[in-house]
């Protein structure tokens, strides 16, 4: 029993000499994030592409409507007591061309948009990519002149995330400040930030 916890006790004492060497490090990556000297242009660029993309889809409603107009018209026309029987069939006939032809640009705004939404999608993955390789390549230089051995983000324990990763931090390991500035990046007020987005 005594030569097991001796045992127990190296274990410990193994352990705590580990975490006593282990050298940690917290940062605030949405912080981080916000600062990158890319983030607003990746922003304003995404969002002319999304006005893009939102006219050339309003562009087809539009058109859409028309012909939704035309075929009421035609319609109506076709209800006309004073046509003769063949003006009335080519009027019928028009009206079910012009419901084809509805129909089928209606399927073509939806596929329009779902190819727009991916499109977005894509694009904003790539920027958000490009950014956050260029974090990662400021953290791994941190990292090797710090000697670090773990840097853990903390702006998971925000309010409203569902999950909080890093229940306590003290303040004195958190290295933002020296991310933002390997990246070029200036602080950026994240209460300003939400209320942007909010808006």
């Amino acid at each position: 029993m005594k030569k097991c916890m001796v045992f127990v006790g190296m274990i410990v004492a193994a352990a705590l000499s580990a975490c006593a060497d282990t050298k940690i490090a917290t940062v605030d990556m949405e912080e981080v994030i916000l600062a990158h000297p890319q983030t607003a242009d990746n922003k304003a660029r995404l969002e002319e592409m999304q006005k893009d993309f939102e006219a050339q889809r309003d562009a087809l409603r539009t058109k859409i409507q028309g012909l939704y107009k035309d075929y009421g018209a035609i319609a109506k026309e076709a209800g006309n007591e004073a046509l003769s029987e063949v003006e009335r069939n080519k009027k019928i006939n028009a009206a079910r061309d012009l419901e084809q032809t509805i129909k089928q640009n209606e399927v073509d705004l939806r596929k329009l948009v779902a190819d727009l939404q991916r499109k977005l999608q894509d694009k904003e993955l790539l920027l958000f990519g490009n950014v956050m390789s260029d974090i990662k390549f400021a953290i791994t230089g941190i990292v090797k002149d710090g000697s670090y051995d773990l840097i853990v983000d903390t702006s998971a324990s925000r309010a409203g995330a569902p999950v909080p990763i890093v229940m306590y931090a003290n303040p004195s390991l958190d290295v933002t400040d020296t991310v933002i500035k390997a990246i070029g990046g200036k602080r950026v007020d994240a209460k300003r930030a939400d209320i942007k987005k909010a808006k």
